[in-house]
């Protein structure tokens, strides 16, 4: 191409300028300008695919460009977003309402713009509840319907579970017949790939009527003066109310629980029968269960065999049959008797106890012209029989005159006295006899040998300083008639149970292979408020169950008899406790024969030669006396079977 060039000279001030125009031919080589080319736009994103809140970045790369590129243009679906020199675009916070769609870049230089990259940028929406199942309460056999939905990105799946178990994939959950297994938590899940499943939880409960599931008494037999708990256990939705009710019908108490337990005290025949509870939540139907507690009483009325009304004989036999127990084990009959003189009876007289209760009949004396009138009663734990009704009491008259009547019980009963008297005698006899002589045999030495108790008094605590009996003169002893106290005139120990807090075990005193027996102190015997203190008879624990059955027959006996001076008394005892323990009359000098030892100092000795008699401070007024009351006490136990 031809170019004009002007060239200019630069001359001082003080000269004009002067300018030449020059025509030059030059050859000159121009460069080529080209648009940008190969253009490509890119994002940081896995296949272009975001999630919802993430960061984006574009990036647009071209392959050539000359010039370089100056201007890098963004477009979303058309829109311009920017133009500059910046070959980067970032979102920040993407919504895929917002920002789905198609994006362009396209690069720009002196040559113009050059060809356009686009990508499709994808936006996942994590799940979101649109509506969450609520709590529901329906009745048994009433449809149940839970609803739940959820919204997102990829379209989310929905499934209900309950116990981990799936139980559909619907977006409501219908039952159609509901029950009480139905009661329980359910859980909606939804999920679209997107992060975490999301979850929504209902509970469900389902109201049934109440069922009584257990009705208990602590004693299904029990008597007058007891107390019984009684025990109502049930189900139901809503819980439901139990109420207690008497035999009569009366409310107890009641209670919205359940369980209802509640104690009875048994104060009379009233209160013995069918209790009932009754459960009832305001669904039907309700629910009522019965209980019955047995009334445990004295036997029934003793019926005696019949008797002729006359007889010729000097004794009748009377026999019966067993009574009816009223839940208690018979212990023994009573049987009495009562004279009608000229139209008017008598006053009833025992005649005698049968602990045997297998016998059921008893011969008994009349006397001539007499007429009598009989009754047995039956006794349990719980007491006495009543004796017969008036119009079944049997009656029976002797025959001939009283004068006819030879007495022959009463010649009986003086022999037997008289074998008594002169047994006793004898025993007395040898006994001073024993105390003369003194006991032969090899000599022992006993080192502080003990009587029953460890902790008996020494006879140097009550009697001391007693002079030697032989300087003594010794004054005759006074001796209750031995006819006179065998009377059977007392009653019989009647002992009530003591509870077991009131009595207090101090020490062991005295033990066997099974049993052992201790020194303590009861409070409340035979009701009275001060404190006693007792011996205590009671099994090791290692006793087996014959042990405790011959504890129990022992404590039975000492219950029939009646107080005795000279006999241990029965004081009370301790049965309602898983321990059996019988109180007695505590001695607290030990047994006789600890008693006499002691006499002669702790270490007893016999001698071989009959003619030193051992050293004691007894007299034989004394020695005399504990024969007489040996004597006196075997010969009432004898009286009363007890061997």
């Amino acid at each position: 191409e031809s170019i004009r060039i002007e060239t200019c000279q630069i001359i001082p001030l003080s000269f004009s300028r002067q300018c030449a125009s020059l025509s030059i031919l030059l050859l000159v080589s121009i460069p080529t300008i080209d648009k940008p080319e190969g253009a490509r736009l890119t994002t940081n994103a896995s296949q272009n695919t975001v999630t919802e809140g993430d960061t984006v970045a574009f990036k647009c790369i071209v392959m050539a460009a000359v010039p370089k590129v100056s201007i890098y243009k963004f477009y979303f679906n058309g829109r311009l977003l920017s133009s500059n020199s910046i070959s980067e675009y970032t979102l920040n916070n993407v919504n895929r309402s917002q920002h789905y769609g198609e994006y362009k870049c396209v690069p720009h230089n002196d040559a113009g713009d050059g060809a356009k990259a686009t990508v499709r940028l994808n936006i996942n929406v994590p799940v979101q509840f649109t509506e969450v199942p609520q709590n529901i309460t329906v009745n048994t056999s009433t449809p149940l319907f839970l609803s739940c939905d959820a919204s997102g990105f990829p379209d989310p799946k929905i499934r209900w579970e309950k116990s981990g178990v799936t139980l559909s994939h619907t977006k409501q959950l219908n039952i159609s017949n509901s029950n009480r297994n139905d009661a329980g938590e359910y859980v909606c899940i939804a999920s679209n790939g997107v992060r975490q499943e999301k979850t929504a939880r209902a509970y469900v409960t389902v109201q049934y009527p109440p069922t009584i599931q257990n009705l208990t008494t602590s004693s299904k037999k029990s008597w007058i003066g007891q107390t019984v708990t009684l025990k109502c256990l049930s189900d139901g939705i809503p819980t439901p109310t139990l109420s207690w009710y008497k035999p009569e019908g009366s409310e107890i108490n009641r209670v919205t629980a359940r369980e209802n337990k509640v104690q009875v005290p048994l104060r009379g025949d009233q209160d013995f029968g069918h209790y009932k509870c009754i459960a009832a939540n305001g669904l039907i139907p309700s629910d009522e269960r019965l209980i019955r507690i047995n009334q445990i009483r004295a036997p029934d009325v003793v019926q005696i065999d019949e008797l002729r009304g006359e007889t010729a004989d000097d004794t009748v036999t009377l026999k019966w049959r067993e009574p009816e127990s009223n839940g208690k084990v018979i212990t023994m009959y009573t049987v009495y008797q009562r004279v009608v003189t000229d139209g008017k009876v008598g006053q009833w007289t025992e005649i005698k106890k049968i602990r045997d209760v297998s016998v059921r009949e008893l011969k008994i004396a009349l006397e001539r012209g007499k007429v009598y009138q009989f009754a047995i009663t039956a006794t349990n734990e719980l007491g006495e029989s009543l004796k017969q009704e008036k119009a079944k009491i049997q009656q029976v008259k002797a025959q001939g005159s009283p004068e006819e009547c030879n007495c022959p019980s009463n010649n009986v009963l003086l022999a037997i006295i008289g074998v008594l008297a002169f047994t006793i005698l004898l025993l007395i006899i040898y006994i001073i006899w024993l105390h003369k002589k003194g006991a032969v045999g090899k000599q022992r030495t006993y080192e502080d040998e003990r009587g029953v108790y460890d902790n008996e008094t020494g006879l140097e605590d009550i009697e001391p300083s007693l002079p030697d009996s032989r300087k003594l003169t010794q004054f005759p002893a006074e001796y209750m008639d031995l006819i006179e106290v065998n009377k059977d005139n007392r009653k019989a120990q009647r002992t009530a149970p003591v509870p077991r807090h009131h009595v207090t075990i101090e020490k062991i005193i005295g033990k066997g292979a099974f049993g052992q027996v201790a020194k303590g102190t009861a409070v409340g015997l035979r009701g009275s408020p001060e404190t006693t203190t007792v011996a205590i008879k009671m099994l090791k624990a290692n006793a087996t169950e014959s042990d405790k059955r011959d504890l129990m027959k022992e404590l039975e006996t000492m219950k029939q008899l009646q107080p005795h001076p000279y006999v241990i008394k029965l004081l009370g005892c301790v049965t309602e406790s898983e321990e059996l323990l019988v109180l007695i009359e505590y001695v607290p000098f030990g047994d006789l024969l600890g008693y006499l030892r002691k006499s002669r100092g702790l270490k007893d000795t016999y001698y071989k030669d009959p003619d030193v008699k051992p050293q004691t401070n007894l007299t034989s007024q004394r020695l005399m006396k504990f024969a007489w009351q040996i004597a006196d006490g075997m010969s009432y136990l004898s009286s009363k079977s007890v061997s």
